[in-house]
């Protein structure tokens, strides 16, 4: 017997799930995606010589969901938020390496976050943006090159680690200047300090 798996969208005050019969399982992929990027998408195993650390990858993410609006998946731990999320590599191991989500909160940005959660981002910012606003309390990080238009609206969080496999459907999208990288690595290292001292 297929599994059944549930998925819905919520439309009143309640997220409405409900079940579907999966036939072939596990599902086939989906089509290739249709977005330009510098390099290939990692859908098979490869060398993790590929990636490298300050890369701007998308990633596929999932964490609880407490919006009843939102598209979730059922599972036994509860609903489940997932899509291809912005990342920057900031460090490779053998077979994952760890990368920091890049969030908009809803093209909001950071500026409705409490003070406190404030200081967990730091913006993602392009060189030559006079524009650009910063929310944060942190010196931005500087992006090199990349295919997506990132805006102040863009913000790393750089308290919350992921581990992504190289085998993950990754694409890339970049990269962050030197020495923003290094930036990025002492803010993420920095959290750390403070718990082992």
């Amino acid at each position: 017997m297929a599994p059944r798996v549930q998925t819905g969208k919520g439309t009143q005050s309640k997220s409405k799930l409900y079940s579907i019969e999966v036939g072939d399982w596990p599902p086939k992929r989906a089509e290739p995606s249709t977005r330009t990027v510098l390099s290939k998408t990692h859908a098979s195993k490869v060398d993790p010589v590929e990636f490298k650390v300050g890369q701007i990858i998308s990633a596929p993410h999932i964490e609880p969901s407490y919006d009843v609006n939102a598209e979730v998946i059922a599972s036994e731990v509860g609903a489940l938020f997932a899509k291809q999320r912005y990342m920057i590599v900031i460090h490779k191991f053998n077979n994952h390496m760890i990368a920091l989500p890049i969030y908009t909160h809803r093209n909001l940005g950071i500026k409705h976050l409490h003070p406190e959660q404030k200081k967990e981002y730091v913006g993602l910012k392009w060189p030559n943006d006079d524009k650009w606003v910063n929310q944060a309390t942190q010196d931005p990080v500087l992006i090199r090159d990349s295919d997506k238009e990132f805006s102040d609206l863009h913000y790393i969080r750089f308290t919350q680690p992921i581990s992504v496999l190289y085998n993950s459907l990754v694409e890339d999208h970049g990269e962050v200047e030197a020495s923003s990288l290094v930036h990025l690595q002492g803010l993420h290292r920095s959290i750390w300090n403070r718990f082992f001292r």
